[in-house]
């Protein structure tokens, strides 16, 4: 092991292979190592692996304690795989995680982002413009 995997070790962080050495003290330094298990640290993890506004959209407590969903957009994630892992790599033990990936918004992504329908029908002309968003 290198003197950075050790390092690592200390804060939770493994050495993932596709990072630099300079990626990896990134990692080792930024809340994903701190704060490991933490909606940030999956987050953080997550968006390491993608490209574009790397948005990702993470819902707690998501049906049930705990389950969780964490969702990406199809045209920022050039490998849903390794987002995936990327993400389960920070999941804390005992928690469901469903990770999936879509081409626009979901109902749970507009409820995020509206306050109410008045909101949604002023931003979008009808149900088509929200589809194709």
């Amino acid at each position: 092991a290198t003197e950075l995997e050790w390092l690592g070790q200390f804060v939770g962080v493994r050495r993932e292979p596709q990072l630099t050495d300079a990626q990896f003290r990134t990692a080792i330094t930024s809340v994903a190592g701190f704060s490991r298990g933490t909606p940030e640290a999956l987050r953080a993890a997550a968006t390491r692996t993608l490209t574009g506004d790397k948005r990702v959209e993470f819902f707690e407590r998501d049906g049930d304690p705990y389950e969780a969903t964490a969702l990406t957009y199809v045209g920022e994630t050039p490998s849903p795989s390794a987002t995936e892992a990327a993400i389960r790599a920070q999941k804390p033990a005992g928690i469901i995680l469903n990770y999936i990936t879509v081409d626009g918004y979901t109902y749970l992504v507009l409820e995020t982002l509206m306050a109410d329908y008045a909101e949604l029908e002023s931003t979008f002309a009808d149900y088509l413009a929200v589809r194709d968003n």
